[in-house]
């Protein structure tokens, strides 16, 4: 494989290109969804994931935020966090006050 930035090749096991030093994402395996919220929740969520070092990805409509929706599936936000971070992540937001 090649590094998206410079082209050098990169081997599947080098954290980061040798060359340009851009992190080798092939490494970081699969994303799963955790929860589907809507703003500022998702925002809130992600801060405290990353807290505890767990990497988070926030995923929604590219519209929603244009025209300033809130509320229905434009408006709604996938936060994703990696694969086997997923139950440790679940706990985390189960100790949550609140949380259900």
């Amino acid at each position: 494989m090649h590094c998206p930035v410079c082209k050098h090749p990169v081997s599947a096991e080098s954290p980061h290109c040798p060359n340009c030093g851009y992190p080798n994402r092939a490494r970081e395996g699969k994303w799963t969804v955790l929860k589907t919220v809507y703003p500022p929740e998702d925002l809130l969520l992600k801060s405290m994931l990353e807290s505890f070092g767990i990497p988070v990805r926030l995923q929604r409509e590219a519209i929603g935020p244009v025209q300033g929706l809130t509320l229905g599936p434009l408006a709604e936000v996938k936060v994703l966090v990696l694969h086997h971070r997923l139950e440790e992540a679940r706990q985390l937001l189960e100790a949550l006050p609140g949380e259900p």
